[in-house]
């Protein structure tokens, strides 16, 4: 099932985990997360959702890297505005974000605003997500620099943008 994930081949994947189901092995965080990430090669975010809710509420534990996939699904399909929503359903779920999610998300809506989509909204929404991480009280949330090299790319799309 990884092989397959990593290849690009959702469907196959996804036929394998549904063979190992009806073989009698249980679900797990693991093939979970194999099945977002194959999902988020074929920029599949929709389908990797709806596979996230199906196995969480068959009892499937979902974690950072749960939604750190699934946050990556909506990133490379480019869509912003569900990337933004999963990151707050993340925080609301109680799974705390960590320096991934923060420059993953960061990093994605930037290139986005930069290579055209000139929506202001996604780059504040980019903004709100490294702030909450920057003053978070969980020590490995603070921005290091990999964080710090992403800002520029934001502020230099804004100046562009904005005709500086």
């Amino acid at each position: 099932m990884s092989v397959q994930a990593k290849a690009g081949k959702a469907e196959e994947a996804i036929g394998t985990f549904k063979a190992m189901q009806q073989g009698g092995l249980p679900p797990t965080t693991w093939s979970l997360n194999i099945l977002l990430s194959a999902c988020a090669r074929t920029r599949q975010p929709v389908r990797a959702k709806e596979i996230m809710e199906d196995l969480t509420s068959q009892g499937v534990k979902s974690d950072v890297m749960t939604w750190n996939t699934l946050l990556s699904a909506f990133a490379r399909a480019k869509h912003i505005d569900g990337a933004y929503q999963v990151w707050q359903q993340m925080q609301q779920s109680g799974v705390t974000p960590d320096r991934f999610t923060q420059v993953g998300v960061f990093s994605s809506i930037c290139r986005l605003f930069c290579w055209g989509d000139k929506n202001l909204r996604s780059l504040l929404q980019a903004c709100d997500v490294v702030k909450c991480h920057m003053h978070s009280s969980n020590p490995s949330m603070h921005a290091d620099i990999e964080t710090w090299n992403a800002l520029p790319c934001s502020e230099r799309c804004q100046r562009h943008s904005l005709g500086m």
